[in-house]
């Protein structure tokens, strides 16, 4: 593979993207996405609501990029580079890697102001123009915060892998000069080489096999794992968390705004995951007042019912990334009724003191 090869793919990227700078959101979704998008909504079906939200996503553009960056890994592993040709390739590396970045930032913002933001405020009948702007901003700002960090942070690492392997390639070119009966040692010599570089670098060659070059945090009760993904995988793992994370912070909007001390604690997202459900979801879902699984949205109802606040249920790891739990607010009905628990469960407590 030659630098003439890598620097064509960098042309069809940056063409690429230069293309989709000059589309208009309205070029690509139209009035009958929108609608097919409520109604998969409606029906609480999230996961076909993701796969149609994606199947709009600039894929071409996604999947350069990532190839792209298996070219230059795999460039560099062919023979040892300069320095210069290494910084020049990085440098066209990092500045891609920021159009693309803007590029779907600005498509998930686009689909969470005027999908996801109209669609949860009309069913929670949220019209304070403050709030709509808090719940936009905050989910917004946790999608940045992910797939900026992500995508800034995969070129960086791999191009500090690269640099260490061009050296340790460097001394072994240098080692094997001093070698004697080099016809007859070569093969053995590479074999060994090849095995050692495999086990030093092993997510860096895994990488190479499997093609997915983006590196994330795992997010999850082990946060020190770094898992790798296609870029597609990536937005396609964090649009499923903007959803769900709309639909929490309008619930608690609603249920703030209707004087509500409690929102109901359930399962949104019916999708199957690989992975158990988390301790803490069990938890809360275990625990009924009235058969309904409750948090609560304030500290002194929290202590009375002795269940945990939304802020403390998050906190433990639950309604994160991965997590397909959400809350809702309670009926009229059942409000009235936990009113006077909660009345009774004062005066006990205050004839106790």
């Amino acid at each position: 593979m030659s630098i003439e090869y890598i620097n064509k793919n960098f042309k069809r990227l940056e063409e690429e993207i230069k293309k989709q700078k000059k589309y208009k959101y309205s070029d690509i979704y139209d009035d009958d996405l929108f609608r097919e998008m409520y109604k998969l909504l409606n029906a609480g079906k999230i996961e076909e609501a993701v796969r149609l939200w994606n199947s709009r996503t600039p894929s071409e553009m996604m999947y350069l990029w990532g190839k792209t960056i298996l070219d230059f890994m795999v460039w560099s592993t062919e023979g040892v580079k300069t320095a210069g040709e290494i910084n020049l390739l990085s440098q066209k590396i990092s500045f891609t890697t920021r159009e693309v970045t803007a590029l779907l930032y600005g498509n998930q913002k686009y689909f969470t102001t005027e999908i996801l933001g109209n669609y949860f405020f009309d069913v929670y009948k949220i019209e304070n123009a403050a709030l709509k702007k808090r719940i936009l901003d905050a989910s917004l700002a946790q999608f940045e915060h992910h797939i900026s960090g992500a995508m800034a942070n995969t070129p960086a690492r791999i191009l500090n892998d690269i640099r260490n392997f061009q050296r340790d390639l460097h001394y072994y070119h240098e080692s094997i000069r001093n070698i004697e009966n080099l016809d007859q040692y070569l093969d053995d010599v590479q074999r060994a080489f090849k095995d050692q570089m495999r086990k030093k670098y092993p997510s860096f060659y895994k990488a190479m096999e499997d093609g997915k070059v983006l590196k994330s945090r795992w997010y999850g009760p082990d946060n020190n794992k770094v898992k790798s993904y296609t870029l597609d995988e990536y937005t396609d793992m964090m649009t499923r968390p903007t959803i769900l994370n709309i639909d929490r912070a309008a619930a608690q909007g609603y249920a703030h705004s209707m004087g509500h001390r409690v929102v109901e604690f359930y399962e949104r997202d019916h999708r199957m995951i690989k992975s158990e459900e988390r301790e803490i979801c069990k938890h809360i879902l275990h625990k009924k007042i009235h058969g309904k699984s409750l948090l609560a949205l304030d500290d002194e109802t929290s202590l009375l019912l002795g269940i945990r606040t939304v802020a403390q249920a998050q906190a433990d790891g639950s309604m994160y990334i991965h997590c397909r739990h959400s809350i809702k607010p309670v009926d009229d009905q059942f409000h009235h009724e936990l009113e006077k628990v909660i009345f009774l469960l004062k005066q006990t407590v205050e004839e106790s003191a």
